[in-house]
């Protein structure tokens, strides 16, 4: 049997990230209509706890779900954080996504990600 392998050209040409800390959330729209995850990414370990802080206080804020028009613009440092980039509800033109939960990795120098355990108190 004369069997040879020959390393093609790269599947992924994107390059890891690289020394960054990111927060993977998952996100429902509606009664559970749509789900999606958003990222949210930062070398600064002090942005991702405020993050986390944020993310919290936004689960705590509605721990049963929103209802109609309710949103999380009032909570201190969501515009701040957001950028504006937290997605509106598909399923309601007045109405933020809801949260339902995150991860929190970290890409070390070699680009391999690794789970982070948040330690509160």
């Amino acid at each position: 049997m004369n069997i040879s392998l020959r390393i093609g050209k790269p599947v992924n040409k994107k390059k890891p990230p690289i020394n960054i800390y990111e927060v993977k959330v998952a996100i429902m729209h509606g009664d559970g209509d749509h789900y999606n995850d958003i990222n949210f990414q930062s070398k600064n370990e002090e942005e991702i706890i405020q993050f986390i802080d944020l993310f919290d206080r936004m689960i705590k804020e509605y721990p049963h779900g929103r209802g109609g028009g309710d949103n999380y613009d009032h909570l201190d440092n969501f515009e701040k954080l957001t950028k504006e980039s937290w997605p509106w509800d598909i399923t309601s033109d007045d109405t933020h996504a809801s949260i339902q939960g995150y991860d929190v990795f970290y890409y070390n120098e070699l680009g391999i990600k690794h789970q982070v355990e948040v330690k509160r108190g």
